[in-house]
């Protein structure tokens, strides 16, 4: 450990335990996909020994995580108390005493909801099109569709250490179709999403793409408090919920903040990210990146230990 030297270096909100850890995993847990995460496996082995929940919350697919992370857990500490929540809250798994994966929750849209998530993605485009902004879309995501705001070569997997050149080039390419800001690509999302019948839209952003989906990281949130804090009598005091990008990021909010739902009110929230416009009120600015937050998991397998 380099940032957290003594528990006295944390804010007193979090030198306690916690029964449910959720997490973010790009840009928290994990630097990018492809980076070796030994001590991750390490500390979130250590801490489902002890007995803690622990939940990653994720945009991607479960077979992501697993390849870079979760299978080199130790399947009798995989099989404990470990459940992910994938495709933007859309999927939830967890693991069998063998360590093999299963399904325990899945939203599959209707026909119709696809043909609607179809019509308002093209419908964005073309919207950019008319005032010169060139997009692609991605249509093979589950239960959304994935609008690139810059479908240039150089940008075609920025890490999320070049946060910061992706929001300018971003934000320059929609202001030369007279946009503001990113915020307001994303508000025209949300109006022809409505206009497309989706009765209750979820837009979200990173900053290159702009997707339309059925669900988002409060879903994953909202399904954890009902189906593993409820069922197994964690208060909500007794939860963390960590991210990387609560606060504004180029004219809109990041997309852990869809964790700060209601429901949750009571959970404590941190963020390991830069957050350079600062993080919403409820919301512990750590910062660090992936580092503090293993070293913070450390700290957490400490205090089940003494």
């Amino acid at each position: 450990m380099t940032r957290i030297q003594e528990p006295r270096d944390l804010p007193h909100e979090l030198r306690r335990c916690f029964e449910l850890v959720i997490f973010d995993w790009d840009g928290t847990a994990v630097p990018d996909r492809s980076t070796p995460t030994p001590e991750l496996e390490r500390a979130l082995t250590a801490l489902l020994r002890r007995g803690a929940w622990i939940a990653p919350v994720t945009g991607t697919n479960v077979d992501n995580l697993e390849r870079q992370s979760l299978l080199h857990i130790p399947a009798e500490a995989r099989s404990q108390k470990l459940v992910v929540s994938t495709n933007r809250g859309s999927e939830v798994w967890a693991y069998d005493p063998s360590g093999a994966r299963r399904s325990v929750y899945r939203r599959v849209a209707t026909e119709i909801e696809e043909r609607q998530l179809s019509k308002a993605a093209e419908s964005l485009a073309l919207r950019l099109r008319e005032r010169g902004v060139e997009t692609t879309i991605i249509y093979d995501r589950m239960n959304r569709r994935k609008i690139d705001l810059i479908p240039l070569p150089e940008w075609s997997a920025p890490p999320k250490s070049q946060i910061g050149a992706l929001i300018a080039a971003t934000r320059s390419r929609v202001r030369a179709g007279g946009f503001a800001e990113i915020g307001d690509v994303i508000s025209l999302a949300e109006e022809l999403s409505v206009a497309a019948g989706l009765e209750e839209p979820r837009i979200t952003s990173d900053g290159k793409y702009v997707e339309i989906g059925l669900t988002d990281k409060g879903d994953s949130v909202t399904w954890l408090l009902q189906n593993v804090a409820r069922t197994n009598g964690i208060d909500r005091g007794e939860i963390v919920i960590a991210g990387d990008e609560f606060g504004d990021v180029g004219g809109f909010c990041g997309s852990d903040a869809k964790m700060l739902i209601p429901a949750a009110k009571d959970a404590v929230f941190i963020s390991v990210g830069p957050e350079p416009a600062g993080v919403p009120n409820g919301v512990i600015s750590v910062g660090g990146g992936p580092e503090a937050f293993v070293e913070y998991l450390d700290w957490q397998l400490a205090l089940r230990m003494t």
